[in-house]
């Protein structure tokens, strides 16, 4: 299930959304209406595969603080395969996120090709 926007701005109560362009990312200000102070940076990173969404969350400085992360690569089933496949693909997408927040550009097309490879080969094993 993809990450909604909205559902920052509904946890920081009144907000403006003040969204713009660096590079290929979005990124997202918002400012409280009551006290006009910034909570935080937002950038959103959609990659082209496994619907992998990352969403990483700046500081003032802008230093990240959080990250989340929704994918499409997980099964459904009670069968012990899927169980190790889905663990497979927790840990890649553990592996996505951290790269992301420790700044790796994760849209390069080398990236994406080891990413492919790797949720391949976990496929495959399970």
């Amino acid at each position: 299930m993809p990450i909604k926007r909205n559902e920052f701005i509904l946890k920081k109560g009144k907000a403006k959304v003040f969204p713009f362009l660096f590079g290929s990312s979005i990124y997202y200000s918002y400012i409280c209406i009551e006290q006009l102070k910034t909570y935080t940076m937002e950038k959103i990173i959609k990659l082209l595969v496994f619907g992998i969404v990352v969403i990483i969350d700046y500081d003032e400085q802008g230093r990240p603080i959080s990250g989340n992360i929704s994918t499409e690569l997980h099964e459904d089933g009670e069968d012990e395969g899927i169980d190790l496949y889905n663990a497979c693909m927790d840990a890649i997408e553990s592996m996505v996120l951290a790269h992301a927040m420790a700044e790796v550009d994760i849209t390069s097309n080398g990236y994406i090709e080891g990413l492919d490879t790797a949720v391949n080969a976990c496929a495959g094993n399970y």
